[in-house]
């Protein structure tokens, strides 16, 4: 009896051994901080804008972007455009794969720009962008006869004028005049009867751009 309870023993000595030795080369096939394994999902990539059409511009401006993302499982609905962090609107229609395109907004300040594409929360990298000052050329009235009418509709010419109302103001004599409408290359004013002679002032993103003097006669 004796000797069969040593034998037990031995063999329960043996095992717990071997149990131990497997638990410690175990933890050896794990290192201890190992990193977890990468995602590999490309729905998770980051996009990188590869290319973009122009460089400077002003509002109104449609901009095509080359993006590099993986379209699988992808809206066009999931990407935003942002210019210092204003978001953009985009209009994709006719294109396709890696370009689209965005519509470069009229309440932008004049100056230097960065613009990223944000996808699923993820923003790429950003490229620079102008937003071209705008050139003031001529004056389509300066000699305005009131004697038959009570209003008279002209324009200011010019270049790279993309900026929205709240950004471009004309003034006569520190009066402001009626706006009718701004595109790039004009903006379109009302001028009525009961003004003086002066200086029409146009003053664009709150600096004063060109002063040109006009003669009345009411």
């Amino acid at each position: 009896m004796r000797k069969i309870v040593v034998l037990l023993s031995s063999v329960l000595i043996v095992s717990f051994a071997l149990i131990g030795c497997g638990q410690v080369a175990t933890e050896k096939a794990v290192p201890q901080g190992t990193a977890p394994a990468k995602n590999t999902n490309n729905t998770e990539k980051v996009p990188v804008i590869e290319s973009i059409a122009q460089t400077e511009g002003t509002g109104g401006d449609i901009i095509d972007l080359t993006v590099d993302y993986d379209a699988t499982g992808v809206s066009r609905d999931s990407f935003t455009v942002l210019i210092d962090g204003q978001e953009a609107k985009i209009g994709s229609a006719g294109l396709s794969g890696k370009q689209f395109e965005f519509s470069l907004p009229l309440d932008l300040t004049m100056g230097k720009k960065t613009i990223e594409v944000l996808l699923k929360g993820k923003k790429s990298n950003s490229v620079s962008f102008e937003v071209k000052p705008p050139v003031i050329e001529s004056i389509s009235n300066s000699d305005f006869r009131f004697m038959y009418v009570s209003e008279a509709e002209f324009k200011i010419n010019g270049k790279n004028l993309g900026y929205s109302k709240d950004k471009v103001k004309v003034s006569l004599n520190g009066k402001d005049l009626e706006i009718i409408s701004i595109n790039k290359d004009f903006i379109n004013l009302i001028a009525k009867k009961g003004i003086q002679a002066g200086d029409i002032v146009v003053i664009v993103d709150g600096k004063e751009m060109k002063r040109f003097p006009v003669k009345v006669t009411n």
